[in-house]
């Protein structure tokens, strides 16, 4: 489909529309032709559509920002420009793709990854210099895992999941049936409780375990797309896309398999859950180096109690809290350290405080230097808010792989 308006004199460009809008945390972000679409899932009705000067390709991935507040998606596979989408509708250019995407996320060291649909080594992660290669195949998804913080990635040639070694490249072949989706998977989700995978194919999407016990099975008419909370772990599924005439619709679903919320929807590309990626790392997580554990409370604001919270056993079970919300931390020995005193100095410092500005703080982390190669460390934060549920905020969990 070709749109002569949208050509590259956009590149580099920053552009602003009329629209003011401030999305909630929690809700559906829905991609549209030359739009956002900001859905409540807890009602089903629409609360913002924010338009922005471009127009999106077929199969074009949405991420949150590192900030928590902006979009990341990708300008026309003519093009190929990953691009920074505020609530306003400003829009800024962050990199260019070598191809057309499939996947676009940030991995523990704060970079962006993406990867291309293809031939060829397409799956990249992109820094201050080139973009190096992490997977040299025909990739259909990609996701960080938050079990492991390995990449996950959807190797469509060979038709398998992979597992990509953060530490050493090693890959990995899990034994999940994708050939029960359509031979391929279109698009792949993880939940941190307890791991389960989301695995769309042509017409259905699958839930299974790590032990690949098949949890659930949702058939669709066309291919679905799908994202998740990673508070809640629940799944967020768009089944039909835009360029299919069927009515659309949106449905959440938890890891065991039941189904939360169904609701109508805008016709969309993608979909991804607004707000709730509150807590990344930035660094290179090393023996004898320092590392950041950044905050994005967006909505809690400024002057709020905050609390920084660590385990060494992974995400799951956690800790339950109140309006399904999880915090996706092992309780051992590391956690209540961090929950009960906080700081070690010289390795653990500002692991509590106040946020400041946009409900931001930094936690600093030294790797002891005979920390072994491949450990993996778990972050999360609370932060104190009147306004949350039962008064506390809480952020996603990330997985630090020391290398």
């Amino acid at each position: 489909m070709l749109r002569p308006w949208l050509v590259p004199c956009f590149v580099g460009a920053i552009f602003a529309t009329t629209a003011t809008a401030q999305f909630t945390p929690g809700n559906a972000i829905l991609l549209e032709g030359g739009a956002l679409v900001e859905l409540d899932l807890s009602t089903g009705t629409v609360q913002n559509r924010i338009p922005a000067p471009l127009w999106f390709e077929f199969e074009q991935p949405i991420v949150m920002d590192r900030n928590n507040a902006d979009i990341v998606a990708v300008l026309d596979t003519g093009v190929r420009n990953v691009v920074r989408v505020s609530p306003a509708g400003a829009v800024n250019r962050i990199a260019q793709l070598p191809g057309p995407a499939a996947a676009l996320a940030f991995g523990d060291d704060g970079l962006m990854f993406a990867a291309s649909t293809q031939a060829g080594p397409n799956l990249y992660r992109y820094g201050s210099t080139q973009p190096t290669t992490l997977y040299p195949a025909y990739v259909n998804d990609a996701v960080i895992d938050p079990v492991t913080g390995d990449y996950l990635v959807d190797d469509r040639i060979a038709g398998r999941i992979v597992r990509v070694d953060r530490v050493t490249g090693a890959v990995t072949s899990l034994a999940i049936p994708i050939s029960t989706v359509g031979g391929t998977a279109g698009a792949l989700a993880a939940s941190p409780r307890g791991g389960v995978l989301a695995v769309a194919g042509l017409f259905s999407l699958q839930l299974v375990d790590r032990s690949n016990t098949q949890i659930g099975f949702l058939s669709f008419a066309s291919q679905p797309k799908v994202d998740v909370n990673p508070v809640t772990g629940d799944f967020v599924i768009l089944p039909e896309t835009m360029f299919y005439s069927r009515p659309a619709s949106i449905i959440v679903v938890a890891p065991d398999g039941t189904v939360k919320a169904s609701w109508p929807a805008p016709p969309a590309l993608d979909v991804a859950v607004y707000g709730m990626e509150k807590v990344y790392g930035r660094g290179a997580p090393r023996p004898g180096t320092g590392y950041e554990v950044r905050l994005a409370f967006t909505r809690a604001g400024a002057g709020k109690p905050y609390a920084v919270l660590m385990s060494a056993g992974g995400v799951s079970p956690g800790v339950p809290l109140s309006a399904g919300r999880w915090l996706n931390l092992v309780p051992d020995g590391l956690f209540s350290w961090t929950a009960t005193i906080g700081d070690l100095a010289p390795y653990l410092r500002g692991m509590r405080g106040t946020t400041g500005t946009g409900g931001t703080a930094t936690a600093r982390l030294l790797i002891p230097s005979g920390t072994p190669v491949g450990t993996r460390l778990f972050a999360s934060a609370i932060v104190f808010d009147p306004a949350a549920p039962g008064g506390i905020d809480v952020g996603n969990t990330i997985a630090i792989v020391v290398r």
